[in-house]
């Protein structure tokens, strides 16, 4: 008779544990857009436009116009938008990237929880962008979705209702200490 593999039963995440995932998120998204706009910034100062970025490509023309725009521009207001560019692109990437990869960002795996479908199957890419922009209208709405998982029977914002995820406590693995280990006595091969 084959044995049936042994089933846990779903701890639906809550809203203070998610905090504190998403704390940690955060201070590793800033430091990555502090290190990368910091060097951005650094090459955009050096780069003019009368140099060719790249050379021999059917968008030389654009990028030269662009750099040009850039170069005219105030600095501060480049730096800005420079800035808020590439915070999207690395939060983008850093939370879809983990979301599918591992079923959890850096600060989830600190706290122990994971992102999975309501059908318990991992995050697909589509479903790991639907729920970025869930949480981008979570954002929007000045966090009401995000204080909904504390109304919510089964602990999901509005961004998990949208892209159809959980968020759970992973189980504790204990170990188990045996009497001779106790005692300092560890078994040789």
């Amino acid at each position: 008779m084959k044995k049936k593999p042994e089933e846990f039963s779903l701890e639906y995440a809550g809203f203070w544990i998610r905090l504190g995932a998403g704390i940690v998120d955060l201070a590793i998204i800033l430091s990555l857009i502090y290190s990368i706009s910091s060097i951005a910034i650094r090459v955009l100062s050096s780069v003019t436009p009368s140099i060719p970025v790249f050379s021999n490509l059917h968008y030389e023309q654009g990028i030269i116009a662009i750099v040009g725009v850039l170069e005219q521009a105030d600095p501060g207001k480049r730096d800005f938008f420079l800035i808020i560019a590439i915070a999207s692109l690395i939060t983008m990437l850093y939370m879809i990237g983990m979301w599918v990869w591992q079923g959890q960002t850096l600060g989830k795996m600190v706290t122990g929880i994971k992102i999975i479908r309501t059908d318990s199957s991992p995050l697909t890419f589509s479903y790991a962008v639907t729920r970025f922009l869930g949480l981008i209208l979570c954002i929007a709405m000045l966090g009401i979705g995000f204080l909904w998982i504390i109304f919510d029977s089964r602990k999901q914002g509005i961004h998990d209702k949208i892209a159809d995820t959980y968020v759970v406590k992973l189980p504790v693995r204990q170990v188990m200490l045996t009497e001779s280990y106790m005692r300092g006595h560890v078994r040789q091969t």
